[in-house]
């Protein structure tokens, strides 16, 4: 019994320094336009998640072009409890824990920043395509070498989109289990290198273990 009030307690605290970390790692008003974020209930637990979605989209390590975001936290909204579409990301409040809810939002949040911020140059060239190119030869059509360890999760291995999401995810979330998987996984190694040069430089979140332990390498 003592051992599992341990594990609970270090859980908790661990989820807390994550959370903790996102909204408030060197906050600065970084972003480059003000994000709409609604949400029509004004209770106190509305009110503070809205504000630690600000924080987040403010923090200097998610230093990305939001002039398209808008963010709804909508209360008629069960399922599905998250979505992205249009530039709106939109959130079901009924999420119970924090941790869930963040992390659903920084998920969606990747799709909004693979898609609109992530901007092709003059010649045409995206570079979200670098990373697609690394597991994929369609969006839904994965390379004849990929397996299993080759993606973060299950749920990555869908298509090209939530494999960059879940990657975007994890790399914040499980940095140390990634770059642990990296030295397993060719394809890994080259997804854990593209979001440490092109999306998170500067050694953001590098490091990092949000979790109980590391993440079971069947994940």
């Amino acid at each position: 019994m003592c051992i599992t009030l341990m594990k609970l307690l270090y859980f908790f605290t661990s989820v807390c320094i994550g959370i903790a970390f996102l909204v408030s790692h060197e906050y600065t008003h970084a972003a480059t336009h003000a994000v709409n974020i609604k949400s029509e209930n004004t209770t106190i637990e509305s009110k503070r998640r809205v504000s630690a979605l600000r924080e987040i989209l403010y923090s200097s390590a998610m230093l990305f072009d939001y002039s398209k975001l808008a963010v709804m936290i909508d209360w008629l909204q069960k399922e599905p409890r998250w979505r992205m579409k249009d530039a709106q990301i939109s959130l079901s409040p009924y999420v119970a824990r924090d941790t869930e809810f963040i992390k659903l939002f920084i998920h969606e949040l990747a799709h909004y920043i693979d898609i609109y911020a992530i901007i092709a140059n003059r010649n045409g060239y995206d570079i979200s395509d670098d990373f697609y190119h690394i597991s994929w030869q369609k969006p839904t059509i994965k390379r004849a070498n990929q397996g299993t360890m080759d993606f973060v999760s299950g749920y990555a291995a869908t298509n090209q989109y939530e494999d960059f999401a879940e990657s975007f995810v994890f790399y914040i979330f499980h940095n140390s289990t990634f770059a642990d998987r990296a030295l397993r996984s060719e394809s890994i190694r080259h997804k854990y290198i593209f979001l440490a040069n092109y999306i998170f430089p500067h050694g953001y979140f590098q490091g990092t273990d949000f979790s109980i332990g590391r993440v079971p390498s069947y994940v």
